[in-house]
């Protein structure tokens, strides 16, 4: 035979247990906020990263192919994506390696929560950053042809507030300081 005083004890929690979970589960929200906050800077810093490893790439195809190369990067749609001139003169994707096209990388869906704000490709009208055989960055007019080399910087400013920049003469890539 049960004992109605017993059932009733095993149906609910003491004080002390409630308070031991609601303990442990302030110390987990207390160690979990701050991670969350890391994970948005390694998307900001991460952005950042690709931005500069796809114009330092370009840049070093130019060099080593003797052809210009670019990146293209745009505020609508947020996209970056590496370019070379075709045989007449016209914007196509670069290849890679294997023959295939580099492809496009949408900051805003790759990194959640960081978008391209500004593009300045000082005089090149459709907004690629070029590099030629001697590593310069320089514009292009609109049939392809050489404009003229870069007597400023060109930069590309993600909305985490980082601006990278490409300095004119020599094309070093950096973040401004």
């Amino acid at each position: 035979m049960h004992h109605p005083m017993c059932t009733s004890r095993l149906r609910g929690f003491t004080l002390v247990e409630v308070m031991v979970t609601v303990t442990i589960m302030a110390i987990i929200a207390v160690s979990v906020i701050p991670a969350m906050d890391m994970v948005a800077e390694t998307r900001k810093g991460t952005a950042r990263d690709e931005v500069i490893r796809m114009l330092e790439y370009a840049r070093a195809r130019a060099v080593a192919s003797g052809k210009p190369c670019g990146v293209l990067a745009q505020t609508s749609g947020s996209t970056v994506s590496m370019v070379q001139l075709d045989a007449d003169g016209g914007i196509e994707p670069m290849l890679n390696p294997f023959g295939l096209d580099e492809e496009v990388v949408s900051i805003e869906e790759e990194f959640s929560g960081v978008s391209i704000t500004s593009v300045d490709a000082q005089t090149d009208a459709t907004g690629t950053i070029w590099f030629d055989y001697m590593a310069q960055p320089h514009a292009r007019d609109a049939d392809g042809s050489f404009g003229q080399l870069n007597t400023g910087d060109a930069s590309i400013t993600l909305s985490s507030g980082v601006e990278i920049v490409v300095r004119a003469y020599s094309g070093y890539v950096e973040v401004a300081p």
